[in-house]
């Protein structure tokens, strides 16, 4: 054998252990690595923060101290937005100190006021692959859960009244109140129906939905009540809240109120019978003072209160019109014309308030009770407590009277002057029981240089004392 036969086949020989013990060095190596590697991971893998509550140290941890400072990346995402619900990170990294083990990623959540119907969640991910010698441990992912202090149920809005009752005379503007049972941090919104027997010629919505601001317990629903002429009859509106969208905010209590539009008829008879010269007697203060309750028929002016009497005859605008308002009645002699004005009636006693001057807060302008001219069939309106009630209140439907004083002259009456007098009231009172009405009305009297003066009247079907 030669010497290059006997190399060959060495070589030959020794080539697979040469190789086997270079596979096995290799292995030996990554082994090596593997156990070096130093696990990183969450402290656990789900945490809850309430958005009203302090900031949350989410902590991450090596199974050993670690030989140098090290910055573990970490990727942030979930339905909570940045801004919105918590605070923007200062960094999306977590530094963990040379011999130290672990390391906090702070999560400040915001209280954004929002009413939300579910909670917010963060997802936090531990990017240790881009870390030299780093694995994730096992819980490499958390979820952080942000509670909503304004959940399911928190807000419950509710009608503030059962039931409401107007009439269509005053042709008011109806409040009908929504209530939340507590501030909310936001604008509650939600929506109601319409229901009942009244219609849009009854009524009219001035805004169609409910928005309850921010820090307030109250909304209000108007409802405009229109004059539709329907005498004795009666509506029915009725209001009804909408579940809304968000569970957050729900129905509760009183969620329907029924509004009753009344045309109740007072009995005008009571003051205006249909018959001839039919009389309404006049009981008047000078002043803002009541007629007394005792002593009315009393002229001694020892009676300490000054008031005077005298008798109207009283008319409703137009016996024969179904449309006209039964309720409104008001003065004038059925003798009464254009072109004869000494066919008149003393209203409300104007008369004594311009005559001779010579009680409190009148003056003296000659007028007579057959140079009065004053005609106003429409002057009160009385709207019943109720259907069937014989009380309720009364108002003036009419706002200035023009007072004729014609020239006296052998010829008659030939050169009529007048002045305007103003007339307002708050309104006032009537029962049909006793017969009366009781009402404070402010003259306005500029036109004979005398202001403003309020005067208080009780009218009556009771005969005076003469």
């Amino acid at each position: 054998m030669t010497y290059r036969s006997m190399f060959s086949a060495l070589r030959r020989s020794l080539l697979p252990a040469c190789l086997l013990s270079i596979a096995l060095l290799f292995a030996a190596c990554d082994s090596n690595d593997m156990a070096m590697q130093t696990t990183v991971e969450f402290g656990q893998d789900t945490y809850q923060v309430s958005e009203a509550g302090q900031s949350l140290d989410v902590e991450v941890v090596l199974d050993s101290p670690a030989s140098e400072e090290v910055t573990i990346p970490i990727t942030v995402g979930g339905s909570a937005i940045a801004g919105v619900d918590y605070e923007e990170p200062a960094s999306d990294d977590v530094t963990i100190a040379s011999g130290s083990t672990s390391g906090t990623f702070t999560i400040t959540p915001i209280d954004n006021a929002s009413i939300d119907d579910q909670d917010r969640t963060i997802e936090l991910l531990i990017d240790a692959d881009e870390v030299d010698g780093y694995t994730g441990g096992a819980t490499a992912g958390a979820t952080v859960t942000i509670t909503d202090d304004e959940m399911v149920g928190s807000f419950t809005v509710s009608f503030q009244e059962a039931s409401y009752e107007t009439n269509e005379y005053n042709q008011d503007t109806l409040d009908v109140l929504v209530e939340v049972n507590q501030p909310a941090p936001a604008n509650l919104q939600l929506d109601f129906q319409t229901g009942g027997t009244a219609t849009s010629e009854n009524y009219e919505l001035l805004n169609n939905s409910i928005e309850i601001l921010a820090g307030e317990t109250l909304d209000t629903i108007q409802v405009a009540v229109k004059d539709t002429r329907s005498y004795g009859e009666s509506e029915t509106l009725t209001l009804t809240l909408q579940t809304p969208a968000n569970d957050a905010v729900t129905i509760g209590g009183t969620t329907e109120t029924d509004i009753t539009i009344v045309n109740p008829v007072a009995d005008i008879a009571t003051y205006a019978p249909d018959e001839d010269f039919a009389r309404l007697y006049t009981y008047n203060t000078f002043s803002d003072v009541a007629v007394p309750e005792t002593g009315r028929l009393n002229t001694d002016p020892s009676a300490g209160v000054i008031f005077d009497e005298s008798f109207a005859f009283t008319i409703v605008p137009v016996r024969e019109d179904p449309s006209a308002d039964p309720n409104v009645f008001g003065f004038g002699s059925f003798l009464w014309s254009e072109d004869d004005f000494t066919r008149s009636t003393n209203m409300l006693n104007m008369v004594e308030f311009y005559d001779d001057g010579e009680q409190p807060n009148t003056v003296d302008e000659g007028v007579s009770s057959a140079s009065a001219g004053l005609y106003y069939p429409s002057l009160f309106r009385l709207t019943p407590d109720g259907p069937g009630a014989t009380t309720g209140t009364v108002e003036l439907v009419q706002d200035e009277i023009r007072v004729y004083k014609p020239d006296q002259t052998d010829d008659g009456v030939t050169n009529p002057e007048s002045f305007v007098i103003g007339i307002s009231s708050e309104g006032g009172t009537y029962n049909e029981t006793e017969g009366t009405i009781n009402i404070t009305i402010t003259f306005d009297e500029t036109a004979v240089n005398n202001g403003f003066v309020t005067r208080r009247f009780e009218l009556s079907d009771r005969r005076p004392s003469s």
